[in-house]
Formats: C-alpha cells, sequence, structure tokens
C-alpha cells in the first residue's frame, strides 16, 4: 500500500484525505508550513527528505486560491525526485482514450469523455464535465457542476468556478478566472 501525506492541511487537504483514502492509500497525516494539529506531521523543509528516502507520495492540499503557486511547488517537488500520485475517484467516468496528466485529481461523480487531456496539477470537482476532444491545460481548477463542451482549449492555471458552461470550441487564455454560473462561448 502506498504511503501518501498531504501538503496543507486546510479545508481542500481535508478533502482530499478521504480520496487518498478511496484510492487505497495508506494516509500518514499533513505537512503544512502555517498550521499545527494532531495530524500535522511537520512542515514542508523539515519533511523533505524524509518524503524521499522512504518514497513517500504527496498529495497537493493547497486549493485554487494559490493557483500559481501550486505549479511552483509541484515542479520544485518533482526536481527534488518527490512522487506525485494522481487521485481519481472510482465514481468518476474517465474514457479510456482520454489522456490525465501526473497529479491530477478527478473528484466524485467527474465525468472525463474521450480523447480529452487533464494537464499536470489540474484538479476537477464533483460532477464536473469535460466533453471530448477538450484539452484542460496544467494546474487548472474545474469545479463542482461546471460543464466543459467539446473540443475546447482552457489554459494553465484556469479557475472556472461552479455550474459555468465553456460552449463548444470556445478557447480560454491562461491564468483566466471564471466566475460561478458564467456561459463562455
Amino acid at each position: 500500500m502506498k504511503k501518501i501525506v498531504i501538503y496543507g492541511s486546510g479545508d481542500y487537504g481535508q478533502i482530499l484525505k478521504q480520496l487518498v483514502l478511496d484510492n487505497d492509500f495508506k494516509f500518514l497525516g499533513y505537512i503544512d508550513d502555517f498550521n499545527t494539529g494532531p495530524e500535522i506531521l511537520s512542515t514542508y523543509n523539515d519533511a523533505v527528505d524524509w518524503l524521499i528516502q522512504e518514497k513517500i507520495g504527496v498529495v497537493l492540499g493547497i486549493g485554487y486560491k494559490y493557483i500559481k503557486e501550486r505549479l511552483k511547488i509541484a515542479g520544485e517537488m518533482i526536481s527534488r525526485g518527490i512522487e506525485l500520485p494522481t487521485l481519481i475517484s472510482s465514481s468518476a467516468f474517465v474514457h479510456k482514450t482520454s489522456c490525465v496528466e501526473d497529479w491530477v485529481v478527478i473528484m466524485p461523480n467527474t465525468t472525463v469523455d474521450m480523447r480529452t487531456r487533464i494537464g499536470f496539477c489540474s484538479v476537477l470537482w464533483p460532477a464536473a464535465v469535460v466533453n471530448h476532444d477538450s484539452v484542460i491545460g496544467q494546474g487548472t481548477f474545474v469545479s463542482s457542476g461546471a460543464i466543459i463542451c467539446g473540443r475546447c482549449n482552457i489554459g494553465s492555471s484556469v479557475f472556472i468556478g461552479a455550474g459555468s458552461v465553456i460552449v463548444e470550441e470556445a478557447r480560454v487564455p491562461d491564468e483566466f478566472s471564471i466566475s460561478a454560473h458564467w456561459l463562455v462561448k
């Protein structure tokens, strides 16, 4: 059983804990640079050598409010040789022709349709839908109930709010933020 820690113990990190357990990983605790508590093992800097030596996987529990920092931290971890597992809920549908890159989180009841690509370090919240032939750039958050129609191209470090709809063949630039319930053509 793969051993996992979550970097960040806030709300998002706590949600990820259940997904880690649902994927049959062994949850060891949190590493957190700002908080302390019973499940917090240490800070990242204090844990990094241990993570590498023991080959402990890290799931990034830093949310969309720090979307740019997530990619920076992920790159730094990869350069140190830290393992970064992908988490996919057993209730999610991911078509066999789609490509899910490393360190992606796909939450319950999410659909990833055929011939799509989900970029490194992206997060698809519950009930998000990514339709055929679409590309999601790295570090992007797709919130609950958002629908990305076919042949869309979503840039890197994009935030798509809950219930938003991105219509067929739309293009969303890097570092763009879409509020909840928007329609993007």
